[in-house]
């Protein structure tokens, strides 16, 4: 191979080396991320489930009243001690 052709498969190289290491990095940021904003809104995703099911008959006024009390306690929980902390 002449000394152009290895010069354009080493810069080839590098390149996707480049790419590779932004990829992995955008992806670990992204999870991060995400991972935060799962965590902050999966009680009042519950929350909202449960709301639904009620509204759809699946549970009694008792089941859902229940659950939406330990469901705020919780919350409420979460948010006192992020409060401590920050």
């Amino acid at each position: 191979m002449s000394h152009l052709a290895w010069q354009h498969v080493l810069t080839l190289i590098g390149q996707v080396g480049v790419l590779i290491v932004l990829s992995i990095g955008a992806y670990l940021l992204v999870r991060r991320f995400r991972g935060r904003a799962d965590d902050d809104c999966s009680l009042l995703e519950v929350r909202r489930n449960v709301r639904e099911m009620h509204h759809r008959g699946e549970l009694s006024e008792h089941e859902y009243r229940t659950i939406k009390t330990v469901l705020e306690d919780r919350l409420r929980q979460e948010l006192n001690g992020s409060g401590e902390q920050g």
